[in-house]
């Protein structure tokens, strides 16, 4: 189980039916936090992973997007992580627990600090990809993915869910 806290604009947006947060099940790792955010009059949503800051942005985010979100942000995060040279071992191991999405409110400030922080630095790279047509611009998650986040020990948020995965 997968649970995707999600921002007050993203709920309006998206009309995700509001959940608590499971007592049972919830693991950090499967949980992530949400949140959009506009880049030009494109919408923009940014997923970022509760434990190790791990993150895929999705460019041009239109409502029917969210008919189908579960299924639209596992592909897009299988395709981060192959971009991001992870084994077929350890993407099958990392979305093996994320088979039923729960939506819920955002819980930890410090998550959304660094989401913010990140948001901030993908207005200014993405000028470099744009114009594009694409949902994943995997160049820009790549590159979002190898900058620094001063939360976490190990810094980088590609190296922080390489080593969460090596102690599943």
């Amino acid at each position: 189980m997968a649970v995707i806290a999600c921002t007050k604009k993203l709920f309006d947006l998206s009309n995700f039916q509001v959940l608590p947060i499971p007592e049972v099940g919830y693991r950090p790792l499967n949980s992530w936090h949400a949140h959009l955010f506009k880049v030009g009059r494109k919408n923009c949503v940014m997923i970022m992973n509760d434990l190790t800051r791990y993150q895929v942005v999705l460019y041009g985010v239109r409502k029917e997007h969210f008919k189908n979100f579960d299924n639209l942000f596992l592909k897009n995060l299988e395709i981060a992580l192959r971009a991001d040279q992870f084994t077929d071992q350890e993407i099958n191991l990392f979305l093996s627990n994320m088979d039923k999405f729960i939506y819920t409110k955002t819980h930890n400030r410090s998550i959304v600090g660094s989401l913010n922080e990140q948001i901030f630095m993908t207005q200014h790279w993405i000028e470099k990809y744009l114009p594009t047509d694409e949902l994943n611009i995997v160049g820009l998650n790549v590159k979002l993915n190898d900058s620094v986040i001063l939360k976490l020990a190990e810094g980088y948020p590609r190296l922080a869910l390489k080593n969460a995965l090596l102690d599943m």
